[in-house]
């Protein structure tokens, strides 16, 4: 049930599900931390489930359904998490079957608290909280609530990571989202809402609002990630900042 949205569809999920295992298996066991790891595989194939190619702004200021059923709060994230779920309890789909009762109560308590940390209103909190522990030296993996924190910070750098993705994938990943929130813009123009940020297809801002979103909002995620790892040069910083440095020598250019 992911829709055929221009960016929020199930290639995103799956690409997703890869990148947060890579993710994982940078800083964790996979023998010793299996249960951790796939839960947050399992969290990161649904975090988009049924997604309706708009933003929760856009549900609250419509007064849409999903805003009236979760009180404005999270409203796609808690959709997907009530659908898949909803999936998940069906004979033909339930995959999780074999799993002990107690045991799927744990799984589903850590796939609830992933995916909605995946609402980027919650974005700078979680970057900050990370950050905090990290500079303060509590990073014990025997302590459930400090490796659901490192898991957050995984599956959110996932979710983010075609800014790190190699040229042609990170181009058509760009592609894809702007076309999503130029499409959200119409409808905000149609319902005679304002028009939001950098969604309005005629006055196209597109350099400018890519470095606020890499300097902003995914530069301070990747580096408390890459800093957990102990690798400011791992890979993906690398390709990061290379994406990045294009942004602001076109932005430079156009000055």
């Amino acid at each position: 049930n992911y829709r055929p949205n221009p960016y929020h569809n199930h290639i995103h999920a799956a690409d997703v599900l890869q990148t947060n295992h890579y993710m994982l298996l940078q800083a964790l066991d996979s023998e010793e931390y299996e249960f951790f790891i796939f839960a947050s595989c399992l969290a990161a194939i649904i975090h988009d489930y049924e997604h309706s190619g708009v933003n929760n702004n856009f549900l609250i200021k419509s007064r849409d359904s999903r805003a009236m059923i979760y009180n404005d709060r999270a409203c796609q994230e808690n959709h997907h998490l009530a659908a898949a779920f909803a999936c998940l309890s069906k004979e033909e789909t339930n995959i999780l079957e074999r799993i002990p009762d107690e045991k799927q109560r744990d799984l589903r308590k850590i796939v609830i608290e992933l995916v909605l940390a995946t609402d980027m209103s919650l974005h700078h909190q979680i970057t900050s909280h990370f950050r905090l522990l990290l500079s303060s030296g509590a990073l014990q993996l025997e302590d459930e609530e400090i490796m659901l924190n490192i898991l957050k910070v995984a599956l959110k750098c996932a979710d983010l990571s075609h800014t790190s993705k190699v040229d042609y994938l990170h181009k058509e990943w760009t592609e894809r989202i702007t076309e999503e929130f130029y499409i959200q813009g119409d409808l905000e123009r149609e319902l005679a809402l304002n028009v939001s940020p950098f969604m309005d297809r005629l006055n196209p801002q597109f350099d400018k609002s890519q470095i606020g979103f890499f300097q902003y909002i995914v530069e301070p995620l990747f580096d408390v990630w890459s800093h957990f790892l102990q690798r400011k040069d791992a890979p993906f910083m690398v390709r990061f900042r290379e994406n990045k440095q294009k942004y602001e020598n076109a932005l430079r250019m156009k000055q």
